[in-house]
């Protein structure tokens, strides 16, 4: 029992039988508290004729049975009792009218209260008298758990009546507080969906007229741990070290949390709060989840698992990889045909992202920020697309990397860009005839004329690269049969064989055409009128050279002028020169008809193929004269650049002058 009452009264009520009459009364006024604090009368008055009383018992009547609590005899002079109350009362009285038991206050509880009988006997008669003894006292709380456990979010119930005994008079009212305030008015106390902010102590109160009792529970709101602050992606790279401690972002729940797990794809990776990934690699990539838990013990219920829990990405970034660089999805060394169309891609593993470039050589041909993947195209291949192609991507971590293939363009010979095929020299110089051809794969070359030769026609080439080549013919001391077109047929099986005409021409105009088809006369003449012209040009050369203000040093200058071309020169001496041409005519066609009165057409026996007719009579035709070895020469006629002659395939071959253009 919490407490005692603070008041206690007990009332008799009297009934007379027989000869016994009278009122009995029991009294407690005076004095407040807790009921040990009032003592119990229990008063029976009696009347008895003759004032003879042979015998008394005072009984506590326990449904069906009474308990003897006192008992004894009177006469008017004296009083004789047996106190059986576990010597708890005290018989008092005037012996005459009144027999009363007296319960000290230190033994009054409410327990005593009930109905006790009073039986008085005289010399010829007994009477007897039922009192009831109602003991006015307080409630009592008893039972009322100190702690009442809750999970957090769910619904309490604490109903104060159960853990209460009524009073007398009844309980009349209940109270519960909390902070100090007044939260229900009735015995239940009703808390739905209560937060970890309503737990705490909780306070029950229950009153009648005597006064009122308390008792308190503490409510405790038990809830799972809660984390926040931890980011949801952690990048790290490759072959480093990953460290996440969960218990850092945690926020304890109620009770304390007790373990941590982490895992990944299932498995569980870790039971601390730390997860630690020592050189942590790419397929360690991917989601982690921190789960950290506490028990919840809600009271009336089953044990409960508290948790909370939280994902992190670990992104782990690595160094770029070239995993794919094709060109037409070919791996390596790659063969196309010429006009075909190629696709360059390079396919890149790297996280993140890498800037990826597509070189031919050094020079960029595309560039893909931030990607996996560059592609280039090329819509028609030829052959100076040929080489060395190459992928790099960088990601910025670590080194860049870099992937080489080797793209080979099958291609029909042609000249490797514009050309001289003209060269001019006069009779017992030396010519060195260098044709440069592309062609892949390289092809052979093979130098013939249709007329004879005095040299060996077997030439020599060289390669300067992949696709390139130059063939060389070296003549010296050149005779008048060895003037004339040569051919140089290439062929590398691919769209069939070209041939290109090289035309070696006099330096001078020729004295004769065809000196075999004239007589003796004809050479003599021709002989004479040959060196009076050459005189007369000289002379006029030299006054056109003097008055444009040419001297000796332009001589000097001209020779060390041979170092810069290193193709095509002119030169007197026996020694291979390689003449400059540069500006000479297509093979077509040459400015203006042989002004040579003292040589007949039909005597025309030399051949000179697709070289039509030039000038070289008129003294101001080419002003400019350079001198070789002191000797005034007119400088090579200036033809334009020579492409493909249309007779290349052919094996046609122009007259001389007096066939070729009738």
């Amino acid at each position: 029992m919490a407490s005692l009452p603070s008041k206690a009264t007990i009332l008799l009520a009297v009934c007379l039988m027989k000869d016994v009459e009278g009122e009995v009364t029991v009294s407690g006024s005076g004095g407040t508290g807790i009921p040990n604090q009032q003592a119990l009368t229990l008063r029976c008055n009696y009347t008895v004729p003759g004032d003879v009383v042979t015998s008394f018992t005072w009984r506590r009547v326990e449904g069906n049975s009474a308990v003897s609590i006192v008992s004894g005899s009177v006469t008017p002079q004296t009083a004789i009792f047996l106190d059986s109350w576990q010597n708890k009362g005290v018989f008092v009285g005037n012996y005459t009218s009144s027999l009363d038991i007296q319960l000290p206050a230190s033994h009054v509880t409410t327990s005593y209260a009930g109905t006790y009988s009073c039986q008085v006997s005289g010399l010829s008669d007994t009477g007897r008298v039922d009192v009831t003894a109602s003991v006015l006292d307080l409630p009592s709380i008893s039972g009322l758990p100190p702690v009442q456990t809750v999970k957090e979010f769910s619904n309490l119930r604490i109903d104060c009546s159960t853990y209460t005994t009524p009073g007398n008079p009844p309980t009349t009212s209940y109270t519960w507080t909390y902070g100090g305030s007044t939260v229900s008015t009735g015995a239940v106390l009703d808390r739905s969906r209560i937060s970890r902010s309503q737990g705490g102590s909780y306070n029950c109160t229950a009153s009648n007229t005597q006064g009122s009792v308390s008792a308190s529970v503490n409510v405790d709101v038990q809830y799972a741990p809660s984390m926040s602050g931890l980011p949801t992606a952690q990048n790290v790279t490759e072959f480093s070290n990953l460290r996440i401690d969960c218990s850092t972002y945690t926020t304890p729940g109620n009770p304390p949390t007790t373990g941590y797990t982490w895992t990944f794809g299932g498995s569980t990776v870790s039971t601390g709060a730390v997860l630690d990934r020592s050189s942590i690699s790419r397929n360690q990539g991917g989601n982690y989840t921190c789960t950290a838990s506490n028990t919840l013990t809600p009271s009336g219920g089953s044990q409960q698992q508290g948790t909370a829990a939280f994902q992190v990405n670990v992104d782990v970034q690595y160094q770029a990889s070239i995993r794919k660089f094709t060109a037409n999805s070919n791996y390596g060394s790659v063969t196309v045909n010429e006009s075909d169309p190629v696709t360059l891609r390079c396919q890149i593993d790297s996280n993140p992202g890498s800037v990826i470039r597509l070189l031919n050589g050094t020079e960029e041909l595309t560039r893909a920020d931030n990607s996996l993947t560059a592609e280039y195209r090329l819509e028609s291949a030829d052959c100076g697309q040929r080489g060395n192609y190459s992928c790099t991507a960088t990601n910025n971590i670590r080194a860049p990397v870099s992937q080489r293939l080797e793209l080979l363009v099958k291609c029909s010979p042609r000249l490797d860009q514009s050309q001289q095929l003209k060269y001019v020299s006069r009779l017992g110089g030396n010519v060195m005839a260098i044709v440069s051809v592309l062609a892949y794969p390289l092809p052979t070359l093979t130098w013939s004329r249709t007329t004879n030769s005095s040299h060996d026609l077997t030439g020599s080439s060289s390669p300067v690269s992949d696709i390139s080549v130059t063939a060389r013919l070296h003549l010296t001391n050149l005779q008048q049969q060895d003037f004339g077109d040569y051919s140089l047929t290439v062929d590398n099986g691919v769209g069939g064989s070209v041939a290109y005409t090289v035309s070696i021409m006099f330096a001078d105009p020729p004295d004769q055409q065809n000196p075999e088809s004239t007589g003796a006369g004809v050479i003599a003449g021709a002989t004479v009128g040959g060196m009076l012209l050459t005189l007369l040009i000289g002379g006029i050369v030299l006054m056109v050279l003097y008055r444009k203000g040419y001297r000796i040093r332009n001589i000097q200058k001209g020779k060390a002028s041979r170092k810069r071309y290193s193709k095509y020169q002119h030169t007197t001496n026996p020694d291979t020169v390689e003449l400059d041409n540069r500006g000479y005519s297509s093979l077509d066609l040459i400015n203006s008809p042989v002004q040579h009165s003292h040589v007949e057409e039909g005597s025309e026996k030399q051949q000179y193929s697709q070289l039509k007719i030039y000038e070289n009579t008129k003294a101001d035709a080419t002003a400019d004269t350079s001198t070789y070895e002191g000797m005034a020469e007119t400088p090579p006629v200036t033809y334009e650049s020579i492409r493909e002659s249309p007779y290349q395939n052919t094996g046609a071959h122009s007259q001389g002058p007096g066939h070729g253009n009738k």
